[in-house]
């Protein structure tokens, strides 16, 4: 048998064992002496803590990022390839608005692709707001067409509360990827379209600012250790908002007459601010 199928039966093979564990583990609990396979050991052991924090979750104690983080840890080890865990401090200036806080992100190259789950948690000051909180969540697919060249998309959920609002915005990216060398040292340059969606009214009675714009992102691997990595992430962005208008007239509802059949079209700037991330790079390591 061919490396490529042994490979796809392990991985087969350890998910039917997941599924299997999960199915019995609600009325043990524990991982049952009778396994003395390691192999099957290590699946129940997953497969406990899987159960555990979906419990956790669902009784509302528990946080999707940190659930949605460990169900690709679990992935990754169980894949053939040297998934990355990036933890490390993040802050900028982006469209009128400065954060700053920490971000956490997990890659797992998988052949000619790449999947990234990246999150950042921040404070923030809101040009006119005021000061409050702002979260992102963002996945990341990366399609290696050459070993240099590649294509991105990106799927990014962002939220922030102020005092008197708490607003939570959809985008999508797409573009093109290089990697080489600079100086010697790996290096990553991604150009993406950025296009806001669900445009619509908030909870809190404010219009989404419907961004389209451009980002440029700068990734270098500055220097590394034996058991760690030191990465610089820039990201660069510029784009066209809209300022608040009234949803009545200005086409949110499908009206664009004003109060004497006039239109009331909302006005619209451009902005851009840049952000910049030192990320400690951790080898996620597989079982063997």
């Amino acid at each position: 048998m061919t490396h490529q199928g042994r490979l796809i039966l392990w991985r087969v093979k350890y998910r039917l064992m997941i599924e299997w564990a999960c199915a019995q583990i609600r009325s043990e609990k524990t991982v049952p002496a009778r396994l003395a396979d390691p192999f099957e050991v290590n699946a129940y052991r997953d497969a406990l803590r899987l159960i555990h924090a979906l419990e956790k979750y669902q009784s509302g104690k528990g946080s999707r990022i940190k659930l949605a983080i460990w169900l690709i840890l679990l992935v990754t080890t169980t894949a053939k390839a040297q998934s990355r865990l990036l933890v490390g401090p993040n802050g900028g200036y982006v469209l009128d608005n400065a954060f700053l806080g920490g971000a956490l992100s997990v890659e797992v190259p998988i052949q000619r692709f790449e999947v990234d789950l990246n999150g950042r948690g921040s404070f923030e000051h809101h040009s006119g707001l005021g000061n409050g909180w702002s979260e992102e969540n963002q996945v990341k697919t990366l399609a290696w067409i050459t070993s240099r060249f590649g294509l991105d998309g990106t799927a990014d959920r962002d939220a922030y509360g102020v005092p008197h609002i708490t607003k939570s915005l959809s985008f999508v990216q797409a573009g093109a990827v290089w990697r080489g060398h600079l100086d010697e040292r790996p290096v990553r340059l991604t150009v993406n379209y950025v296009r806001e969606y669900k445009n619509r009214i908030d909870r809190s009675g404010t219009e989404t600012p419907k961004l389209q714009g451009g980002q440029i992102v700068f990734d270098a691997r500055v220097g590394c250790t034996k058991s760690y990595c030191v990465r610089l992430k820039e990201e660069f962005t510029v784009g066209h908002v809209l300022t608040q208008g009234n949803p009545v007239c200005d086409g949110t509802f499908g009206l664009t007459g004003g109060p004497n059949n006039g239109p009331c079209p909302r006005q619209g700037a451009w902005s851009g601010g840049s952000e910049v991330t030192v990320f400690l790079e951790l080898p996620i390591r597989r079982r063997q």
